[in-house]
């Protein structure tokens, strides 16, 4: 009945006239972003909800005559989930029993993992957290998750909304769901290195996981990364209890796959290499094809409203998955290469990034040639994930790759084991071992200071993770009186919008007016001139404020001035 009244209001969705709906939706859209409710985008929303009234009616009807056996498969499903709950809890007992010094320095790396995100949380907001914020998670939902854009991820955003509803604007709580996913990567790694691979191959993984500069940095960069990463992992773990005779796993593994593409669209990249990993392991086209239809069929409900309302264009046909010219594309793979080694390796020793890749080539080597039980799924995830980015000729930037990370140093954890184990040794080696090794790179992190590094150009094709503006702050309550009374900020990227969250977080009343002077954020050294800015337009009265990462100056608008007024946030 309620697929039912859902489609009936679904239907009706699309009766109200533009008009009526435009001066009830525009008050919760972003300033600026009024091309999110135009009357193409409405006639498509308009299409998009009544071919999902059809798709919920066809539902309710299916639902109606299945009443029966679909209460059994609920049912069903019930038991599965039981059944999972105690498959952890027997795991968790288990621990209980396993060597104390193993389980003493498993306890010791997640604390140290817990200790070094909590250490960077409440660091400057930056870009595209900014940006998700004001434009998405600070609207209603119906906005929020209604409107995709290539910097709205969905989930993230939801968690967000929840966060900042319950614990108000602080970069502590719109990063705290990411936080979360971030330590629980952690565990995660272990769990689901240690059911494909054993005890001490999860301890290392867990403990390079630990202190991981890009695990760190996405624990506190309030995107969906971190969220994907940690169902990626969970999705390892099914799968391997899948594996190992528990039904249950792969009923939850397509609802996990689901809310891994949720979390960030790229995902699919990691989904596909597994379910292929999956397949090459079992050898059930049978049941990999089922789970497939399934993970598409959650994603395609998970993503009805942004498909409804702004259509799959906004999703495969976006500026940021152009397809590249053939030339172009092979061009960039050498930079997209080098980069994402380097991004993988920072605040790294030169010889621990080769130790580190040397465990993955022996990993790697060893399955294949001494025909270990099974596939490499580092080497499975990679080659579909190849294909993939060949077929769309795009090269995603290397965050988008953050999901591969805990695997790949999976793998390298495996070598070192595998080699460990050529040689006698005492049983405390690798506990300690895993604990020093997770405290020594994590001082390292910690050493090398703030993980906001602002700046970019070096990373031309790959927006670089830190992109912001550290002084915004400061900025903000430097010229708080100005900004309240009449003065217009004049920036761009990367000031504007960390600059306008300080304002929102702050309540600082922007109140700019064609009268009142021009507040001209630069990058330092650089001229007010700029921006589409003449010098015709402006009468620069002085240098204002310096901060490490931008000049400030005051100006006025000349008699025949273009400087527009800035949006307020």
């Amino acid at each position: 009945m309620s697929c039912g009244v859902a489609a009936a209001v679904l239907a009706a969705a699309g009766l109200f006239p533009f008009e009526t709906v435009k001066a009830l939706l525009l008050p919760y859209l972003p300033p600026g972003k009024g091309d999110l409710f135009t009357v193409g985008r409405y006639s498509q929303a308009v299409t998009g909800t009544r071919v999902l009234s059809i798709v919920m009616l066809a539902l309710a009807i299916v639902l109606f005559r299945a009443a029966v056996p679909l209460g059994r498969r609920l049912s069903s499903f019930g038991r599965d989930l039981r059944s999972i709950y105690g498959v952890a809890i027997a795991g968790v007992w288990k621990l209980r029993d396993a060597d104390r010094l193993h389980l003493a320095a498993l306890g010791a790396i997640i604390l140290w993992t817990v200790i070094l995100r909590f250490a960077f949380l409440n660091e400057a907001m930056r870009w595209d957290e900014s940006d998700t914020f004001l434009s998405f998670a600070s609207r209603p939902l119906f906005v929020g998750l209604a409107y995709y854009t290539p910097n709205n991820h969905l989930l993230n955003t939801l968690l967000m909304h929840l966060s900042y509803s319950v614990f108000g604007v602080s970069p502590w709580a719109l990063r705290l769901p990411t936080v979360i996913a971030g330590v629980f990567i952690v565990p995660l790694t272990y769990a689901s290195i240690r059911v494909h691979q054993g005890r001490d191959t999860a301890l290392l993984a867990a403990a390079l996981a630990s202190a991981s500069f890009p695990l760190i940095e996405y624990s506190t960069n309030a995107r969906g990364y971190s969220i994907g990463t940690a169902f990626f992992l969970l999705m390892i773990l099914l799968a391997g209890l899948g594996i190992r005779g528990e039904r249950a796993a792969w009923t939850l593994l397509p609802a996990t796959a689901a809310l891994a593409i949720y979390s960030v669209p790229t995902m699919c990249f990691g989904v596909a290499g597994l379910f292929a990993w999956v397949l090459m392991t079992t050898k059930s086209a049978g049941r990999v094809l089922l789970l497939s239809l399934a993970a598409v069929a959650a994603t395609l409900v998970l993503y009805a409203p942004p498909l409804a309302v702004t259509g799959s264009s906004s999703l495969i046909h976006n500026q940021w998955v152009a397809p590249l010219q053939l030339r172009e594309f092979l061009a960039r793979i050498p930079f997209a290469l080098s980069s994402l080694w380097e991004y993988w390796n920072m605040r790294l020793p030169v010889f621990l990034a080769v130790l580190i890749a040397l465990g993955v080539v022996a990993s790697v080597i060893i399955r294949v040639a001494h025909g270990r039980s099974s596939f490499p799924m580092l080497l499975a995830i990679v080659l579909v994930s190849a294909a993939m980015v060949v077929f769309q000729r795009v090269h995603p930037p290397r965050r988008a790759w953050l999901f591969l990370l805990p695997v790949y140093l999976g793998a390298a954890a495996e070598g070192w084991s595998f080699l460990c184990s050529r040689f006698p040794q005492p049983r405390w080696v690798i506990p300690v071992l895993a604990v020093v090794l997770s405290g020594w790179m994590g001082l390292q992190v910690v050493r090398g200071g703030s993980l906001y590094r602002p700046g970019g150009e070096k990373y031309k094709f790959h927006n670089a993770e830190e992109y912001g503006f550290p002084n915004a702050e400061a900025f903000a309550m430097t010229f708080r009186d100005r900004l309240e009374h009449g003065a217009t900020l004049v920036s761009a990227e990367p000031h504007t919008l960390p600059v306008k969250f300080q304002m929102f977080a702050h309540r600082i009343s922007y109140r700019p007016s064609p009268s009142g002077d021009l507040l001209i954020i630069t990058k330092p050294g650089e001229t007010p001139y700029g921006s589409g800015i003449r010098t015709e337009d402006i009468q620069v009265l002085g240098k204002v404020a310096t901060y490490q990462y931008a000049d400030v100056y005051v100006g006025k608008r000349t008699a025949q001035s273009r400087v527009v007024t800035a949006a307020p946030p």
